[in-house]
Formats: structure tokens, C-alpha cells, sequence
């Protein structure tokens, strides 16, 4: 049995059509950044702590049409504007690349997943002690090391608490000053944060659309964003490893699929024309 959802993006020449083979129970709201602009944010409304250590998880998928530096997240502080932040852009060779600010400090930028349109699940982690951090990109780790903290003879910090976390642009200024060429254009979902790093079996969990609750700071919830006008939103469902499948895939009439990467060894519609017939 096929459902269909319809939801405009913003005008009728785009509709985004949605269709759920309805074998699976993981529904997300999905948030769709259609161009680098200076407007499009997303808020989280959450009051955060003090955080020794982090861990954030969410389901991405890259818009492929350009190759400048995006911002998928960033979180501020009077302290330090960069004080925690995640942003990747294409290399030549077709892999998205990313790197890691803690406290104004930045990570090299390391190949995680290839730019191929698909979705993909990424957890970035980080603790005070040894300023250790770490990247996983679909269930593995793609780069980790140590030293991503304050220089100098005074110890590592906790990551500052409530702060500002918004999501798809780089904050200049706390909470605002954004840049076109260093926004996030493409579509994210599921994002949730812990005030510890997650193991990697914990990190498969989240990946196969189950929730660690100890330690969460914040979970994805649309009643818990501030959604700039612009910045449309659409739900999707998705596969699963280790549940139940289903299938989502969602084409506008103009350039953007939202079409759920296939697991391994599953085979998947690579649009949503293949589905529709």
C-alpha cells in the first residue's frame, strides 16, 4: 500500500511528493535548505549545558552543485563565537570532507562520505580531556584524533553552556551575521545531542533509528526548532538497518531529490521516479 504527501516548495511548479512503501515506523520531520543564502537558518530552542564531552548524530544529505565550504551546524557563545561547529565542503575527487571547530580550534578537513546525492548518517564526538574528537560517517569511523582544544599550559574546557545552536549557517556574531558562501544547502534530519561521546555500538544504535537517552541534551523534535520562513520542511520516512524497511523518496519538479540512500545489500529506487512507474 502506497501513501502519498504532498508539500509545497513554494510554488506549485516544485511540489515535493513523497511515497511510503509502509513497511516502517521511522518518521522524521526533514528540514530542506534549497540554496546557500544569508537567511535560511534553523534555531535549536534548548537550553544547553556545560559540556565536558558531546556527541552529535544526524541524517544528511549534501547538495552536490557546489563545491564552497557549508555549515551544517554551528553553536556560540559570548566566550567564543566558534566554539563548537561542524562544515564540510566537495573535494575534486568527490567526497565530502569535514572538520570540526572546538573553542575556535579547527580540525583538519578529512574525507567522510561521497558526494553522491544519497543520505547519509554522521555523529561527530568530542571530550575535554586531551581534546580528543572523532568523525563516523554511516556506522564507521572516518577520522579521529587528539588535541582539538584551548593551547597553552591552562586545561582543556568544557564546551560553554547556553549558548546559540543553529543550524545550516555560521554565526559571525552570536545568534546572527551569517555568510551565503559558508551556509548549508541540502536537507537534514534527526539530529540529536549528548553530553558525552557515544561508543560506536551506541553510534550503530542511533544509525538504526534507535534512541540513547542517557545523557541527551536535545532531541529532534519540530516543536523544539525556530524554522526561518524560508527554510521548507517536508517528512520522511526511513530505512532502517535492523528494523522493519521502508522506503522514501521524494522529487520536486525542479533540481532537488530527497531519495533515502539504500543500505547495504538492499536494493532501493535511486528516484522517485522508479517508484512512481
Amino acid at each position: 500500500m502506497l501513501e502519498a504527501v504532498v508539500s509545497s516548495f513554494g510554488h506549485a511548479s516544485s511540489l515535493c511528493w513523497l511515497k511510503f512503501l509502509l513497511l516502517g515506523d521511522h518518521v522524521v520531520p526533514v528540514l530542506v535548505f534549497k540554496d546557500k543564502t544569508d537567511t535560511k537558518y534553523v534555531k535549536v530552542l534548548s537550553d544547553f549545558p556545560e559540556l565536558p564531552a558531546v556527541t552529535a548524530c544526524a541524517h544528511l544529505q549534501w547538495d552536490t552543485r557546489t563545491q564552497e565550504i557549508a555549515t551544517i551546524f554551528s553553536y556560540a557563545v559570548p566566550a567564543f563565537i566558534n566554539e563548537f561547529q561542524l562544515r564540510g565542503f566537495v573535494d575534486e575527487e568527490g567526497f565530502v570532507r569535514f572538520a570540526l571547530i572546538v573553542h575556535g580550534h579547527h580540525s583538519p578537513y578529512l574525507p567522510v562520505f561521497r558526494a553522491d546525492g544519497q543520505w547519509h548518517h554522521f555523529c561527530v564526538t568530542w571530550q575535554q580531556e586531551n581534546g580528543t574528537w572523532a568523525i563516523y560517517a554511516d556506522g564507521k569511523r572516518r577520522a579521529s584524533a587528539s588535541g582539538l582544544c584551548a593551547a597553552g599550559l591552562a586545561a582543556p574546557q568544557a564546551i560553554y553552556g547556553q549558548g546559540t545552536f543553529i543550524i545550516g549557517q555560521d554565526q559571525d556574531s552570536l545568534g546572527g551575521t551569517f555568510r551565503a558562501k559558508e551556509s548549508f544547502s541540502g536537507n537534514i534530519t534527526d539530529l540529536h545531542i549528548w553530553q558525552k561521546v557515544l561508543s560506536a555500538e551506541q553510534i550503530e544504535k542511533v544509525r538504526s533509528c534507535w534512541m540513547v537517552e542517557q545523557e541527551l541534551v536535545f532531541g529532534w523534535s519540530s516543536n523544539a526548532l525556530e524554522v526561518e520562513s524560508t527554510v521548507q520542511q517536508v517528512t520522511a520516512q526511513f530505512l532502517c538497518p535492523g528494523k522493519s524497511h521502508s522506503y522514501c523518496c521524494c522529487s520536486s519538479l525542479l533540481w532537488w531529490e530527497v531519495c533515502t540512500q539504500g543500505w547495504p545489500k538492499q536494493q532501493v529506487p535511486s528516484s522517485a521516479r522508479e517508484l512512481w512507474g
